[in-house]
């Protein structure tokens, strides 16, 4: 990427704080800016003490409102009901082209509901009995499942996996129809096993 520069040329207006320096044997000045709150609408989605004991099951689903985009920030998978015997879970996070049916919806609300729409106004929730079509798989993770008197003797919950998109990368985003969306799924259900599952997502009109 080459190096470039903003002209700017003072009027009687206020002036611009900025400081100068050296680069490439050119003076350039760089304008101090102070960021403010962030604005765009933003949710979570919680679920508790959801079954994992059906493999393939989409666990966690949400889906476009049909306006805006959508844009998945942050997701936390943590045990909560203990597994008949100590085993690995595998989750994956996969893009879908198609509409869930039978969802057992739960809504997500926003942080600021004094100007955001609350609830959110796509499809959200656990378990749909008409799953959508899984398309591209975006994240894959295997945590460590607890059996019930293992998860009995601890007092911290050590069997969670987060994830968060970092400050150099895109959230995901799913385009604004409404048959497209994202699912966290089990690959292969865990017996008695269940897990809590919170996911913070944002809902913009700009790509």
């Amino acid at each position: 990427m080459a190096d470039s520069a903003l002209g700017h040329t003072d009027g009687t207006d206020k002036q611009i704080q900025a400081n100068s320096s050296l680069v490439g044997g050119v003076t350039k000045v760089r304008e101090h800016v102070i960021i403010g709150a962030h604005s765009d609408p933003t949710y979570t989605l919680v679920l508790s003490s959801i079954s994992i004991a059906t493999s393939a099951a989409h666990v966690a689903i949400i889906e476009a409102d049909g306006t805006n985009y959508l844009r998945i920030h942050r997701i936390r998978v943590e045990q909560v009901v203990g597994a008949t015997s100590a085993t690995l879970a595998e989750f994956r996070v996969y893009r879908t082209t198609t509409a869930s049916t039978g969802v057992t919806a739960l809504s997500a609300y926003a942080f600021d509901d004094s100007s955001d729409t609350s609830p959110y106004a796509g499809v959200t929730g656990s378990l749909p009995s008409g799953k959508g079509t899984e398309g591209a798989l975006l994240l894959k993770k295997r945590i460590q499942m607890l059996t019930t008197a293992q998860v009995a003797a601890t007092t911290t919950n050590p069997n969670y996996w987060e994830w968060k998109a970092t400050e150099r990368a895109k959230d995901i985003i799913v385009q604004a129809p409404t048959t497209n969306g994202i699912v966290l799924k089990i690959v292969t259900g865990i017996a008695t096993a269940t897990v809590d599952v919170e996911i913070e997502f944002k809902n913009t009109n700009y790509l």
